[in-house]
């Protein structure tokens, strides 16, 4: 193996070189062009009228450890202290993001039903429920919905 270098210069002039270094990696001149924004009136409005809530949601269907052999699952959930609203104008709503298997399986809007989870295929790891909640992420958000 062989390396060539060639240059028009007998030498580099390090001052420079180091001069760009500093200015390619400076983050206070990157930090210089961050400006922070607040956010949008309504969605500060919003945000105050949504503070006194503390969201609660419970699985309750299907059962802890309970194996699922159908392709076509119920699932009940339990939600407590959350405002159920949506606002078309404004694009906002307060719903369940329902992630499974680690992708956005579904947004639930109407939690007072259950969600069927359609051609439901069982995943290489235990199904165990209340572990499957966590992986869900049934949280309560105020989000933009897409």
């Amino acid at each position: 193996m062989s390396w060539t270098l060639v240059g028009c210069q007998d030498r580099i002039e390090p001052d420079k070189l180091q001069a760009s270094e500093n200015e390619v990696r400076s983050p206070t001149r990157l930090a210089e062009q961050l400006l922070e924004v607040a956010p949008p009136p309504i969605i500060q409005k919003l945000s105050r009228s949504l503070d006194i809530y503390q969201p609660q949601v419970k699985l309750i269907s299907p059962s802890t450890d309970e194996i699922v052999e159908d392709t076509a699952v119920k699932v009940e959930f339990q939600v407590q202290d959350l405002p159920n609203f949506q606002d078309p104008e404004l694009g906002l709503s307060s719903h369940l993001e329902v992630i499974l298997d680690n992708r956005l399986y579904t947004r639930v809007y109407d939690w007072e039903q259950p969600l069927i989870l359609e051609d439901y295929k069982k995943t290489g790891y235990s199904n165990n429920w209340t572990y499957l909640v966590k992986l869900m992420l049934v949280i309560a958000t105020l989000t933009s919905p897409n």
